[in-house]
């Protein structure tokens, strides 16, 4: 189990984060994904069915609250698109802002 939540944590959630770190992800696909994890994380490789000892809502709480802190889609999507929106209103003086004022004010008026 540590191997398998070794992997959700590093390889499956970089390249989602990756991802959503360009382009909002729609949420059926956010949950296919996530759907994918919890199939992973409870039977791996193999071919029979594996057992669910513990709710999923419990698995991605915090390890403080007895978790394993899986990360959701959903929230890492939403706090990438966040910061994308932070750093558009706090660094005036970069290039990609100002590439993005240009091209998009000059459409709105």
């Amino acid at each position: 189990m540590g191997g398998r939540l070794t992997l959700i944590n590093f390889v499956l959630d970089a390249l989602s984060t990756y991802m959503m770190s360009l382009f909002p992800i729609p949420p059926g696909i956010i949950n296919r994904l996530d759907s994918i994890k919890r199939k992973f994380l409870w039977q791996g490789n193999k071919d029979r069915k594996g057992y669910h000892l513990v709710k999923w809502k419990a698995m991605i709480n915090e390890k403080r609250f007895g978790g394993m802190r899986i990360k959701t889609l959903k929230n890492q999507s939403k706090a990438l698109r966040m910061r994308w929106s932070w750093k558009y209103s706090n660094e005036n003086r970069s290039l990609w802002v100002r590439v993005i004022k240009a091209k998009y004010e000059a459409m709105i008026g």
